[in-house]
């Protein structure tokens, strides 16, 4: 038995290493030898194929002349069989892949040796080796093989269909065969075939194109859409489309202030046809004028401007829209024509107006209505402008009275108002008889303070202006007199009376002093001075100071048209002096020297003092104080309200 145990044992272990060879041998037969990526290779981009993902898929083309291939393990989108080779089709970012062959095995799991691009080709070069069988029965059926380099080509073998772009089928000896190539946008192809019982028959089918390209021009202007068969294109002309299927095709341009007739184009196989389509314009002059200017002119509903519009519109009918605040809105429709001026002049707009009834006790106080006099109360005012408006009444001994009043179309707005006295303490004295005043309760006489202050509106204010800056003197400033531009803006709040804040900006441009041209002309003599030097010259600097600042200000009302205005402020200040230039000569060779200044910068402090005349109109003198350069300016400066 132990005998029989070692015989089976003996069988067993030539079994295993014989299936093992098998296996070995198997596996052998195919080797991937390199792979490598393609830069120059755009294969994969104008391919365009995308994963499901939605991104380009890099192309790996393996060199095999063998067919029947099998790709998993990786996300393969697509396999096409080209002569010579195998374009596989690949998600970017896949790290293997597996090649499984009926007749060489498979290599399992194969790791690219470099990352895997979107839009990219790879090279993989396959080795096989074909075991060569003896076949001793007879051959009956061979191998029928159709490629086509035409993009999405389909094929059909005996009316079934075979494969895109390439096709492999056994079949008999005995029959004739039929095949039909075809293809979106190219004219199919179809024949019939015996095989040869020799060798494998191979076809190679390129379809020829069934369309062409249309190629569209404008004149005089580029720049127009495109219909194609009533369907708009993308792109502007000069336009070229994709491929046209050959045909009779209706075009036709269409552009803002243009008109074109539509043409029929015929589009041939493989042929670009070039058109040219005229464009008439349909664009007039058109002016419409206000005798308000400040009226807003709306052209097809659309703000154009105030008071005159001049401009070209395109030939057709167009909505005009006249308005202004607190009246009556116009409109009409008008019609422009091709190359035909187009000129209106419009009256003002119609006021939506109210009646005001106003009285005062006492009367005879002066009316302002939006600092607009209208004389004295009593009055009738037949005609204001309806809204909101803000009304002040001032008479002699009296507090000025504020208060904003409502005016309604068509209706009358009647205000009945009081003044108080203004506050006159005097003693009043009796030799006969004292009167004792009796005292008001402390809470009552608050109340009427409080009804007795006028109610100040919120006043801004923004400044230009420039000036001379004076020469200070300081000895360690080199800067002299120069010239100021600035601009300030500036608010007075109602609550704050004649105080409020401002924010201003300025520029200061100085030449240098006579401390600089003293000191300058000092080192020059030091030169001078030495027999060695023939000639000596200086550039002396320039000065430039730009001081932001933040502060408070304070304006005395003294009457309408005058105040006294007081300012303080604090910020920082932008200091650059430019570049000192020398040149000496020196036993007649000539040398120069360029001393470049930087930027720095340090605090300033501001303090001002001026007269406001007629509300727009500002004369005043600064003082500035900078840390850095050390020194003071005093400017005199005028400048202007807006």
């Amino acid at each position: 038995m132990g005998r029989k145990l070692g015989v089976m044992m003996k069988k067993s272990l030539f079994l295993i290493c014989f299936v093992l060879l098998g296996f070995l041998a198997f596996s052998q037969n195919m080797s991937i030898e390199s792979f490598r990526c393609l830069d120059n290779d755009l294969s994969a981009r104008v391919a365009k194929l995308k994963d499901i993902n939605g991104e380009l898929c890099a192309l790996i083309r393996l060199n095999t002349p063998e067919r029947g291939f099998e790709f998993s393990g990786c996300n393969v989108e697509k396999t096409e069989q080209k002569t010579g080779e195998i374009w596989v089709f690949v998600s970017p970012g896949v790290k293997f892949i597996t090649i499984k062959h009926r007749d060489f095995g498979a290599i399992i799991n194969y790791p690219f040796p470099e990352s895997i691009k979107s839009g990219y080709a790879y090279e993989m070069k396959l080795r096989t080796a074909r075991i060569k069988q003896i076949i001793e029965e007879s051959i009956t059926e061979q191998y029928l093989i159709i490629e086509s380099n035409t993009p999405d080509a389909k094929i059909f073998i005996n009316n079934e269909y075979a494969g895109r772009n390439s096709a492999m089928k056994l079949l008999s000896l005995f029959e004739e065969h039929s095949y039909r190539v075809e293809a979106p946008l190219y004219h199919t192809k179809e024949g019939k075939i015996k095989l040869n019982e020799n060798q494998k028959s191979t076809l190679q089918i390129d379809l020829d194109p069934a369309f062409g390209y249309l190629k569209v021009n404008t004149s005089p202007v580029e720049g127009a859409e495109i219909e194609i068969n009533g369907r708009l294109q993308e792109g502007k002309t000069p336009f070229f489309s994709q491929e046209l299927a050959s045909g009779i095709y209706n075009v036709q341009a269409f552009m803002p202030m243009y008109t074109s007739q539509p043409l029929e184009v015929s589009v041939r196989d493989g042929d670009t046809t070039e058109i040219t389509i005229n464009l008439v314009s349909t664009i007039a002059s058109v002016e419409i004028s206000c005798q308000d200017k400040d009226v807003e002119i709306y052209i097809d509903g659309s703000y154009r401007c105030k008071g005159v519009f001049s401009a070209s519109l395109g030939e057709g009918l167009h909505q005009l829209e006249l308005k202004k605040d607190r009246h009556r809105s116009f409109r009409k429709n008008f019609t422009v024509k091709s190359s035909q001026p187009y000129k209106e002049n419009l009256p003002a707009l119609e006021p939506i107006t109210g009646k005001l009834n106003l009285n005062s006790t006492p009367y005879g106080a002066k009316i302002f209505i939006d600092d607009k006099s209208y004389g004295e109360t009593p009055i009738l005012i037949p005609e204001i402008l309806v809204g909101k408006h803000e009304l002040r009444l001032e008479k002699s001994g009296y507090n000025t009275l504020y208060e904003q009043i409502n005016i309604e179309e068509g209706k009358i707005a009647k205000y009945d108002l009081v003044l108080k006295e203004k506050a006159v303490k005097e003693k009043v004295k009796q030799e006969s008889k004292p009167v004792k005043e009796t005292p008001q309760p402390a809470p009552e006489k608050e109340k009427e303070e409080k009804e007795q202050k006028p109610h100040r509106p919120t006043e801004w204010k923004f400044s230009l202006g420039g000036g001379y800056v004076l020469d200070n003197g300081a000895k360690d400033d080199f800067s002299g007199t120069g010239i100021n531009l600035g601009m300030k803006l500036k608010c007075n709040p109602g609550a704050l009376a004649g105080f409020g804040f401002f924010a201003s900006a300025d520029m200061l441009y100085l030449n240098s002093n006579q401390n600089a041209k003293t000191y300058y002309q000092s080192l020059a003599d030091e030169f001078v001075t030495n027999d060695s030097y023939d000639y000596y010259k200086i550039t002396l600097p320039h000065y430039y100071d730009f001081p932001i600042l933040l502060g408070v200000n304070y304006d005395l009302k003294l009457s309408k048209q005058f105040r006294i205005t007081a300012q303080a402020g604090a910020g920082l200040n932008i200091y650059h002096a430019t570049s000192e230039k020398h040149k000496y000569t020196i036993d007649g060779n000539t040398s120069s020297k360029i001393v470049t200044n930087p930027i720095n910068t340090g605090t300033a402090l501001q303090f001002g003092l001026g007269v406001e005349l007629f509300k727009f109109l500002n004369l005043g003198a600064d003082y500035y104080q900078f840390s850095k350069p050390n020194a003071s300016k005093l400017i005199i400066k005028l400048s202007f309200n807006f």
